[in-house]
């Protein structure tokens, strides 16, 4: 495969998304949902948490930051931009409130029984749920949030499969976990909006 270097390749391009999303959120032409963002930065932080007693390299931690730095610099944006207008979306739904619960009680059940298998299988659940709530948002309000975001993680595990030398169940899953939830959200921000014009 190839060697672990090409991780470089991902840096500016998820820079790029941080100054993209900086220009949309000040100029209000998108607002990203600050609850669901704020749940999938928690449950992504502690995905990487729990899955730091299992002896995993260097590129699958660099896959986990890339995509906590990402969720984290969204976030932050917005809520400074929420103070900024003084205007707050703080409005929970079930499904973020469910999801929010579910992720913490993963990693709570990890850390009291301290195992690595448990680690794996919780850490790989708070990705996905904790995704739910801004896959349930994309296909709600598909223009408050912009598809280029997502761009990243779908590049970071992208270039980690690309230089996994050892393809094992716990090197690979997660990757392709954060693959397979970014194109999701964005089939539903870009191709939910042309299905409605065309065909709805």
């Amino acid at each position: 495969m190839f060697p672990e270097y090409i991780l470089i390749l991902a840096f500016p391009f998820t820079f790029g998304i941080i100054w993209y999303y900086l220009r949309q959120i000040s100029s209000n032409k998108i607002q990203p949902n600050l609850v669901t963002w704020g749940i999938w930065t928690l449950t992504t932080g502690l995905s990487l948490l729990s899955s730091l007693d299992k002896e995993r390299s260097l590129v699958l931690l660099f896959s986990n930051l890339n995509s906590l730095f990402v969720c984290f610099s969204v976030f932050a944006l917005t809520l400074i931009q929420n103070f900024r207008i003084k205007k707050y979306h703080l409005k929970f739904t079930s499904i973020e409130i469910i999801c929010l619960i579910l992720s913490l009680f993963g990693v709570l059940a990890w850390w009291i029984w301290q195992d690595s298998i448990f680690g794996f299988v919780a850490s790989c659940l708070a990705i996905i749920i904790g995704s739910v709530p801004n896959i349930f948002q994309a296909y709600k309000k598909p223009e408050n949030d912009s598809y280029f975001g997502y761009l990243s993680g779908t590049v970071a595990g992208l270039l980690t499969i690309l230089t996994i030398k050892n393809f094992t169940v716990f090197n690979m899953t997660f990757p392709i976990i954060e693959i397979t939830v970014n194109f999701i959200i964005i089939g539903f921000i870009e191709l939910l909006p042309l299905y409605k014009r065309f065909w709805v």
